[in-house]
């Protein structure tokens, strides 16, 4: 629902969610105390993220098909 209201694909955006979990997980609390790893780890168990139908196979095409 926020992807439409913004006008994105919710599959982007799970991709794009995806990759700042896997590149944040452990830049804040080096002994994990702020939550930062967990939200990361409940984030990636997320069917959104880890459903293999929501990596976009032709980016181009993703893009182009938002166009018309």
């Amino acid at each position: 629902m926020f992807a439409a209201a913004l006008g994105y694909d919710g599959k982007v955006l799970a991709l794009h969610q995806a990759a700042y979990a896997l590149t944040t997980y452990d830049l804040f609390s080096p002994d994990g105390s702020d939550g930062q790893f967990r939200w990361c780890a409940a984030l990636l168990n997320r069917n959104a993220v880890t459903d293999s139908d929501a990596w976009p196979v032709d980016h181009h095409e993703t893009r182009t098909s938002r166009t018309k």
